[in-house]
């Protein structure tokens, strides 16, 4: 009925979201008279009125500049926000200090002065699912900010030295660690790698409307560093490399990169995955295959969409059990409307990799 429609409408709003960027903030005159007049009103409002000065400016700052810079992007777009303790990192990953207590208290009240739109998240207590919660500046609020300080989106930066090697636990959550030579030197190699990037000229053939067309949103052309990620507590697992704008740019915008005004080609390599594990063990892939022949393609499966294989490929290849593997296809096959009618038997397709 009505009531479920405007539920999915509901939850397909809160779904154009982007997660809080603790780097995000300004040091420019007009942010700094922004945060001094709105730190008088929040005084005013019964959310903030005993909240340390030094508190609620560290959260403003944080909050104001990913709000103002989301909604530049598209004014509909929510920030997320962890509203817990534990959502805000050490200062390693947070150079502002943002704490969850000051932040607590400038949202709510924002909210009670009407400057924002704010939806508090939710997690069954059984179960463990839910939503996080997330904020979106009123347009009235991004005209006062403009119209009484001079601030806008453009007095809006990043901070110049973020942490370049994350470490994350198995939730996903970034932890502190101590430095060894190790972190030293892989943090020295992004320095001077980004050092590289930063002098070179790194853009696209294409106009602002002409991406907006193509990705659905601008893209962010001055985010042109690189920072690792590693996972559950370890410097052995994970390790990638993540931050360029052009990471999450479409195939259809890459073709148009431009590095210091000359056009480039982006080489793709096919199944490197399944050609690097051959490399490992000292076999060569067509050495065993045929030339020519498909790694993600299985006997007795020609007629399933290449998309699905090379999934359940790249799946079987990183995961560490065959019934995690086979739970995590069966998902992939559930969400996707076209593969969902396939009947494809799972166990049967996972045997058909294995002895291929």
């Amino acid at each position: 009925g009505r009531r479920h429609e405007e539920r999915i409408a509901m939850a397909i709003e809160l779904d154009n979201k982007a997660f809080i960027d603790f780097y995000l903030g300004s040091n420019s005159e007009q942010m700094q008279n922004a945060i001094t007049g709105l730190v008088v009103e929040l005084r005013t409002t019964t959310a903030a009125s005993g909240g340390h000065t030094a508190g609620l400016t560290r959260a403003l700052t944080v909050l104001i500049a990913n709000m103002i810079s989301n909604y530049a992007a598209d004014p509909l777009r929510y920030t997320a926000y962890r509203s817990h303790h534990n959502g805000y990192p050490s200062q390693r990953y947070n150079p502002l200090l943002a704490k969850w207590r000051g932040m607590e208290r400038v949202i709510d009240g924002l909210e009670e002065l009407g400057y924002v739109f704010d939806v508090k998240g939710h997690q069954h207590p059984e179960y463990g699912t839910g939503y996080i919660s997330r904020i979106r500046a009123e347009p009235e609020f991004i005209e006062l900010l403009a119209e009484r300080y001079g601030f806008t989106s453009d007095h809006v930066e990043r901070f110049s030295n973020p942490e370049l090697v994350e470490l994350r636990d198995a939730e996903r959550k970034q932890i502190d660690y101590e430095d060894t030579e190790s972190t030293r030197a892989m943090r020295n190699q992004l320095n001077s790698y980004n050092d590289v990037l930063r002098s070179a000229e790194i853009a696209v053939s294409l106009t602002e409307e002409q991406i907006l067309e193509l990705e659905g949103e601008p893209l962010h052309l001055s985010r042109k560093s690189y920072h690792r990620v590693f996972n559950r507590e370890s410097f052995t697992l994970g390790g990638r490399f993540y931050g360029p704008w052009w990471q999450l740019a479409s195939q259809e915008v890459r073709k148009h990169i431009q590095i210091d005004g000359e056009d480039t080609v982006e080489c793709d390599y096919s199944a490197q995955h399944v050609h690097i594990l051959y490399s490992l063990m000292g076999l060569q892939y067509y050495s065993e295959h045929d030339e020519g022949d498909d790694p993600y393609a299985v006997p007795g499966y020609e007629e399933i969409d290449r998309k699905l294989l090379k999934l359940v490929g790249l799946i079987i290849l990183s995961a560490a059990t065959k019934n995690g593997a086979a739970t995590a296809i069966r998902n992939r096959i559930r969400e996707n409307s076209e593969w969902s009618g396939l009947g494809v038997n799972v166990s049967d397709l996972l045997a058909g990799f294995k002895t291929k």
